[in-house]
């Protein structure tokens, strides 16, 4: 890789050396390795998410971890006895599923009736899993 030593020494010895920055979030003074400069802008990964997190959180995140949104998952999966919809099976790895887009419908949200028990395996074939088109819908059944 290099000719020497020195050579190496000479490319690598500034890296080497420590230098401060200062945190994106907490303004707090960190002492790092020069080469940590061009991948690194905080103190800790907690303040990076800290950061990261400050004002964007979106309207769906805030509403899928309330406790609104917890309750219509309960209230589905006792409805349906924990059973998945379309292939019967009962327990298991579990999910609550919109019929109706929850993005497109806000008014379904948290209806009972607008929501299905599937097992992990169908939640994956249906057209509304993570925000699918209809054209990666044809291509997962031309696959299968």
């Amino acid at each position: 890789m290099f000719c020497s030593h020195r050579c190496s020494n000479r490319f690598t010895q500034p890296l080497r050396a420590k230098t401060s920055l200062t945190c994106k979030n907490c303004a707090k003074e960190i002492s790092v390795w020069r080469y940590e400069l061009r991948t690194r802008s905080f103190c800790s990964k907690a303040c990076a998410d800290r950061f990261k997190d400050a004002g964007k959180t979106t309207l769906a995140f805030r509403l899928r971890t309330s406790k609104r949104y917890a309750e219509w998952r309960e209230a589905v999966f006792e409805r349906d006895d924990y059973t998945c919809q379309e292939c019967g099976q009962r327990g298991g790895k579990l999910n609550a599923d919109h019929i109706m887009k929850f993005a497109e419908y806000p008014e379904l949200r948290f209806d009972v009736s607008n929501g299905r028990t599937l097992c992990v395996a169908c939640h994956l074939l249906t057209e509304t899993f993570g925000n699918r088109k209809t054209t990666d819908m044809v291509a997962i059944n031309e696959e299968a």
